[in-house]
């Protein structure tokens, strides 16, 4: 009751919100409405409210989705559910133990038993409710959980009752789900339901069969009281007896009744070589083929995760050959541009010598025309001085 009332308080909060729920959607008309009956305030202030408010609304959704998600890390975190898991093996040893008369006897030892449950018991509310906090309705999806959740609800409502008191020595299954090999020997004869369906139709035919057959045969000696019990008195004693004589307790019952009729020891062997080796054979033939199938699926299902493995391992050296490939092509890319680079460059460096080998010449010319010039100035010097001096 608890439990389903805190998550109801949950509900209705993520609702509230979330704005998932009519009460949203009517807020939202109002503050619509309200905002286009004011003129004097403006749209652009009306829209920053409504997301602000929108903000803090889905902030607060986020803290408890934050809070949920939690409880379930916490919960279903491998040590606590160790530690629960050693809390119920210690509490059905300590019912297997309240059962002695040393402890019945004794009320010093009932208080502190009743002490031990009762701590187990409030830590497997906890468990519980922290559950239900984090998967919500989705917990009555799960087997286990929802035992549990029964036994905790009426261990509290009920906690007069022995008997239930007495169904939580049940919850010692859960270690079922935790334990490998017995996880794997119930799914195999869960697997096998059908054919140990068509098993038991079969062994009740043989069982209707014989039944029948024993009454008519013995059911005299049953009334004349010469039997030590009334084995065959009619079908429902007969078939009693049948079920015992199936679990190989028949030697007593056929030897009672070959006292008085010897050629009874034939029946009884037809039917016990029936029921007891060729039946449970088949029972046990079956739960072995499964858990066979079962072990072969394991190692099949390992098979391919290692084939998938390898696979993942084979794609991620094909892609890291193809970026090896392209960062190959991409630096044979730039090793040619860097060779034509280099190769510009050179071009350039001997086009510049050239041009500036030129431009020496070009200079060293005009340098030698010029001395040309100056070695020819003083001769016609010379002779206009001696065509002046001629004159004179």
């Amino acid at each position: 009751v608890i439990s389903v009332f805190f998550h109801v308080v949950i509900s209705v909060l993520h609702e509230t919100f979330l704005g998932h729920s009519f009460s949203h959607g009517k807020m939202r008309t109002t503050e619509k409405y309200s905002s286009s009956l004011q003129p004097n305030k403006p749209a652009a202030e009306n829209t920053d409210e409504i997301r602000s408010k929108n903000g803090s609304r889905s902030t607060l959704a986020n803290k408890i989705q934050s809070f949920r998600d939690t409880c379930g890390a916490i919960i279903n975190h491998d040590y606590v559910q160790w530690v629960i898991m050693s809390l119920i093996i210690i509490g059905a040893l300590f019912m297997g133990v309240a059962t002695f008369p040393f402890v019945r006897d004794n009320l010093l030892l009932l208080k502190i038993f009743a002490t031990i449950d009762g701590f187990c018991l409030i830590i497997f509310t906890i468990e519980i409710l922290m559950q239900f906090i984090y998967l919500g309705f989705n917990l009555f999806m799960d087997t286990w959980l929802l035992f549990d959740f029964l036994i905790v609800t009426l261990t509290w409502a009920f906690p007069t009752m022995q008997i239930i008191r007495s169904f939580r020595i049940f919850r010692a299954l859960r270690l079922i789900n935790v334990i490998k090999p017995l996880r794997d020997l119930v799914n195999a004869m869960l697997s096998v339901i059908p054919r140990m369906l068509a098993i038991c139709a079969l062994l009740m035919l043989v069982f209707y069969i014989f039944a029948v057959m024993f009454t008519q045969l013995f059911k005299p000696l049953s009334r004349e009281g010469k039997l030590s019990e009334d084995y065959f008195g009619d079908l429902g004693l007969t078939i009693l007896t049948l079920f015992q004589m199936m679990t190989m307790d028949w030697a007593t019952v056929a030897r009672d009744v070959m006292q008085y009729e010897t050629w009874a020891w034939f029946p009884f062997l037809v039917y016990v070589l029936t029921s007891a080796f060729i039946v449970f054979n088949l029972v046990v033939a079956v739960i072995c083929d499964a858990v066979a199938i079962l072990h072969n699926d394991e190692k099949e299902a390992e098979n391919e995760k290692i084939a998938q493995a390898k696979a993942e391992k084979d794609a991620l050296l094909r892609r890291n050959v193809t970026d090896l490939s392209g960062q190959v092509a991409q630096m044979k890319f730039s090793h040619h541009n860097l060779v034509q680079t280099i190769e510009d460059l050179v071009y350039n460096i001997k086009a510049k010598r050239t041009g500036k080998r030129q431009i020496n010449r070009r200079r060293t010319g005009e340098i030698e025309d010029a001395e040309d010039d100056d070695s020819v100035e003083p001769s016609s010097s010379k002779n206009n001085g001696l065509c002046v001096l001629f004159s004179a």
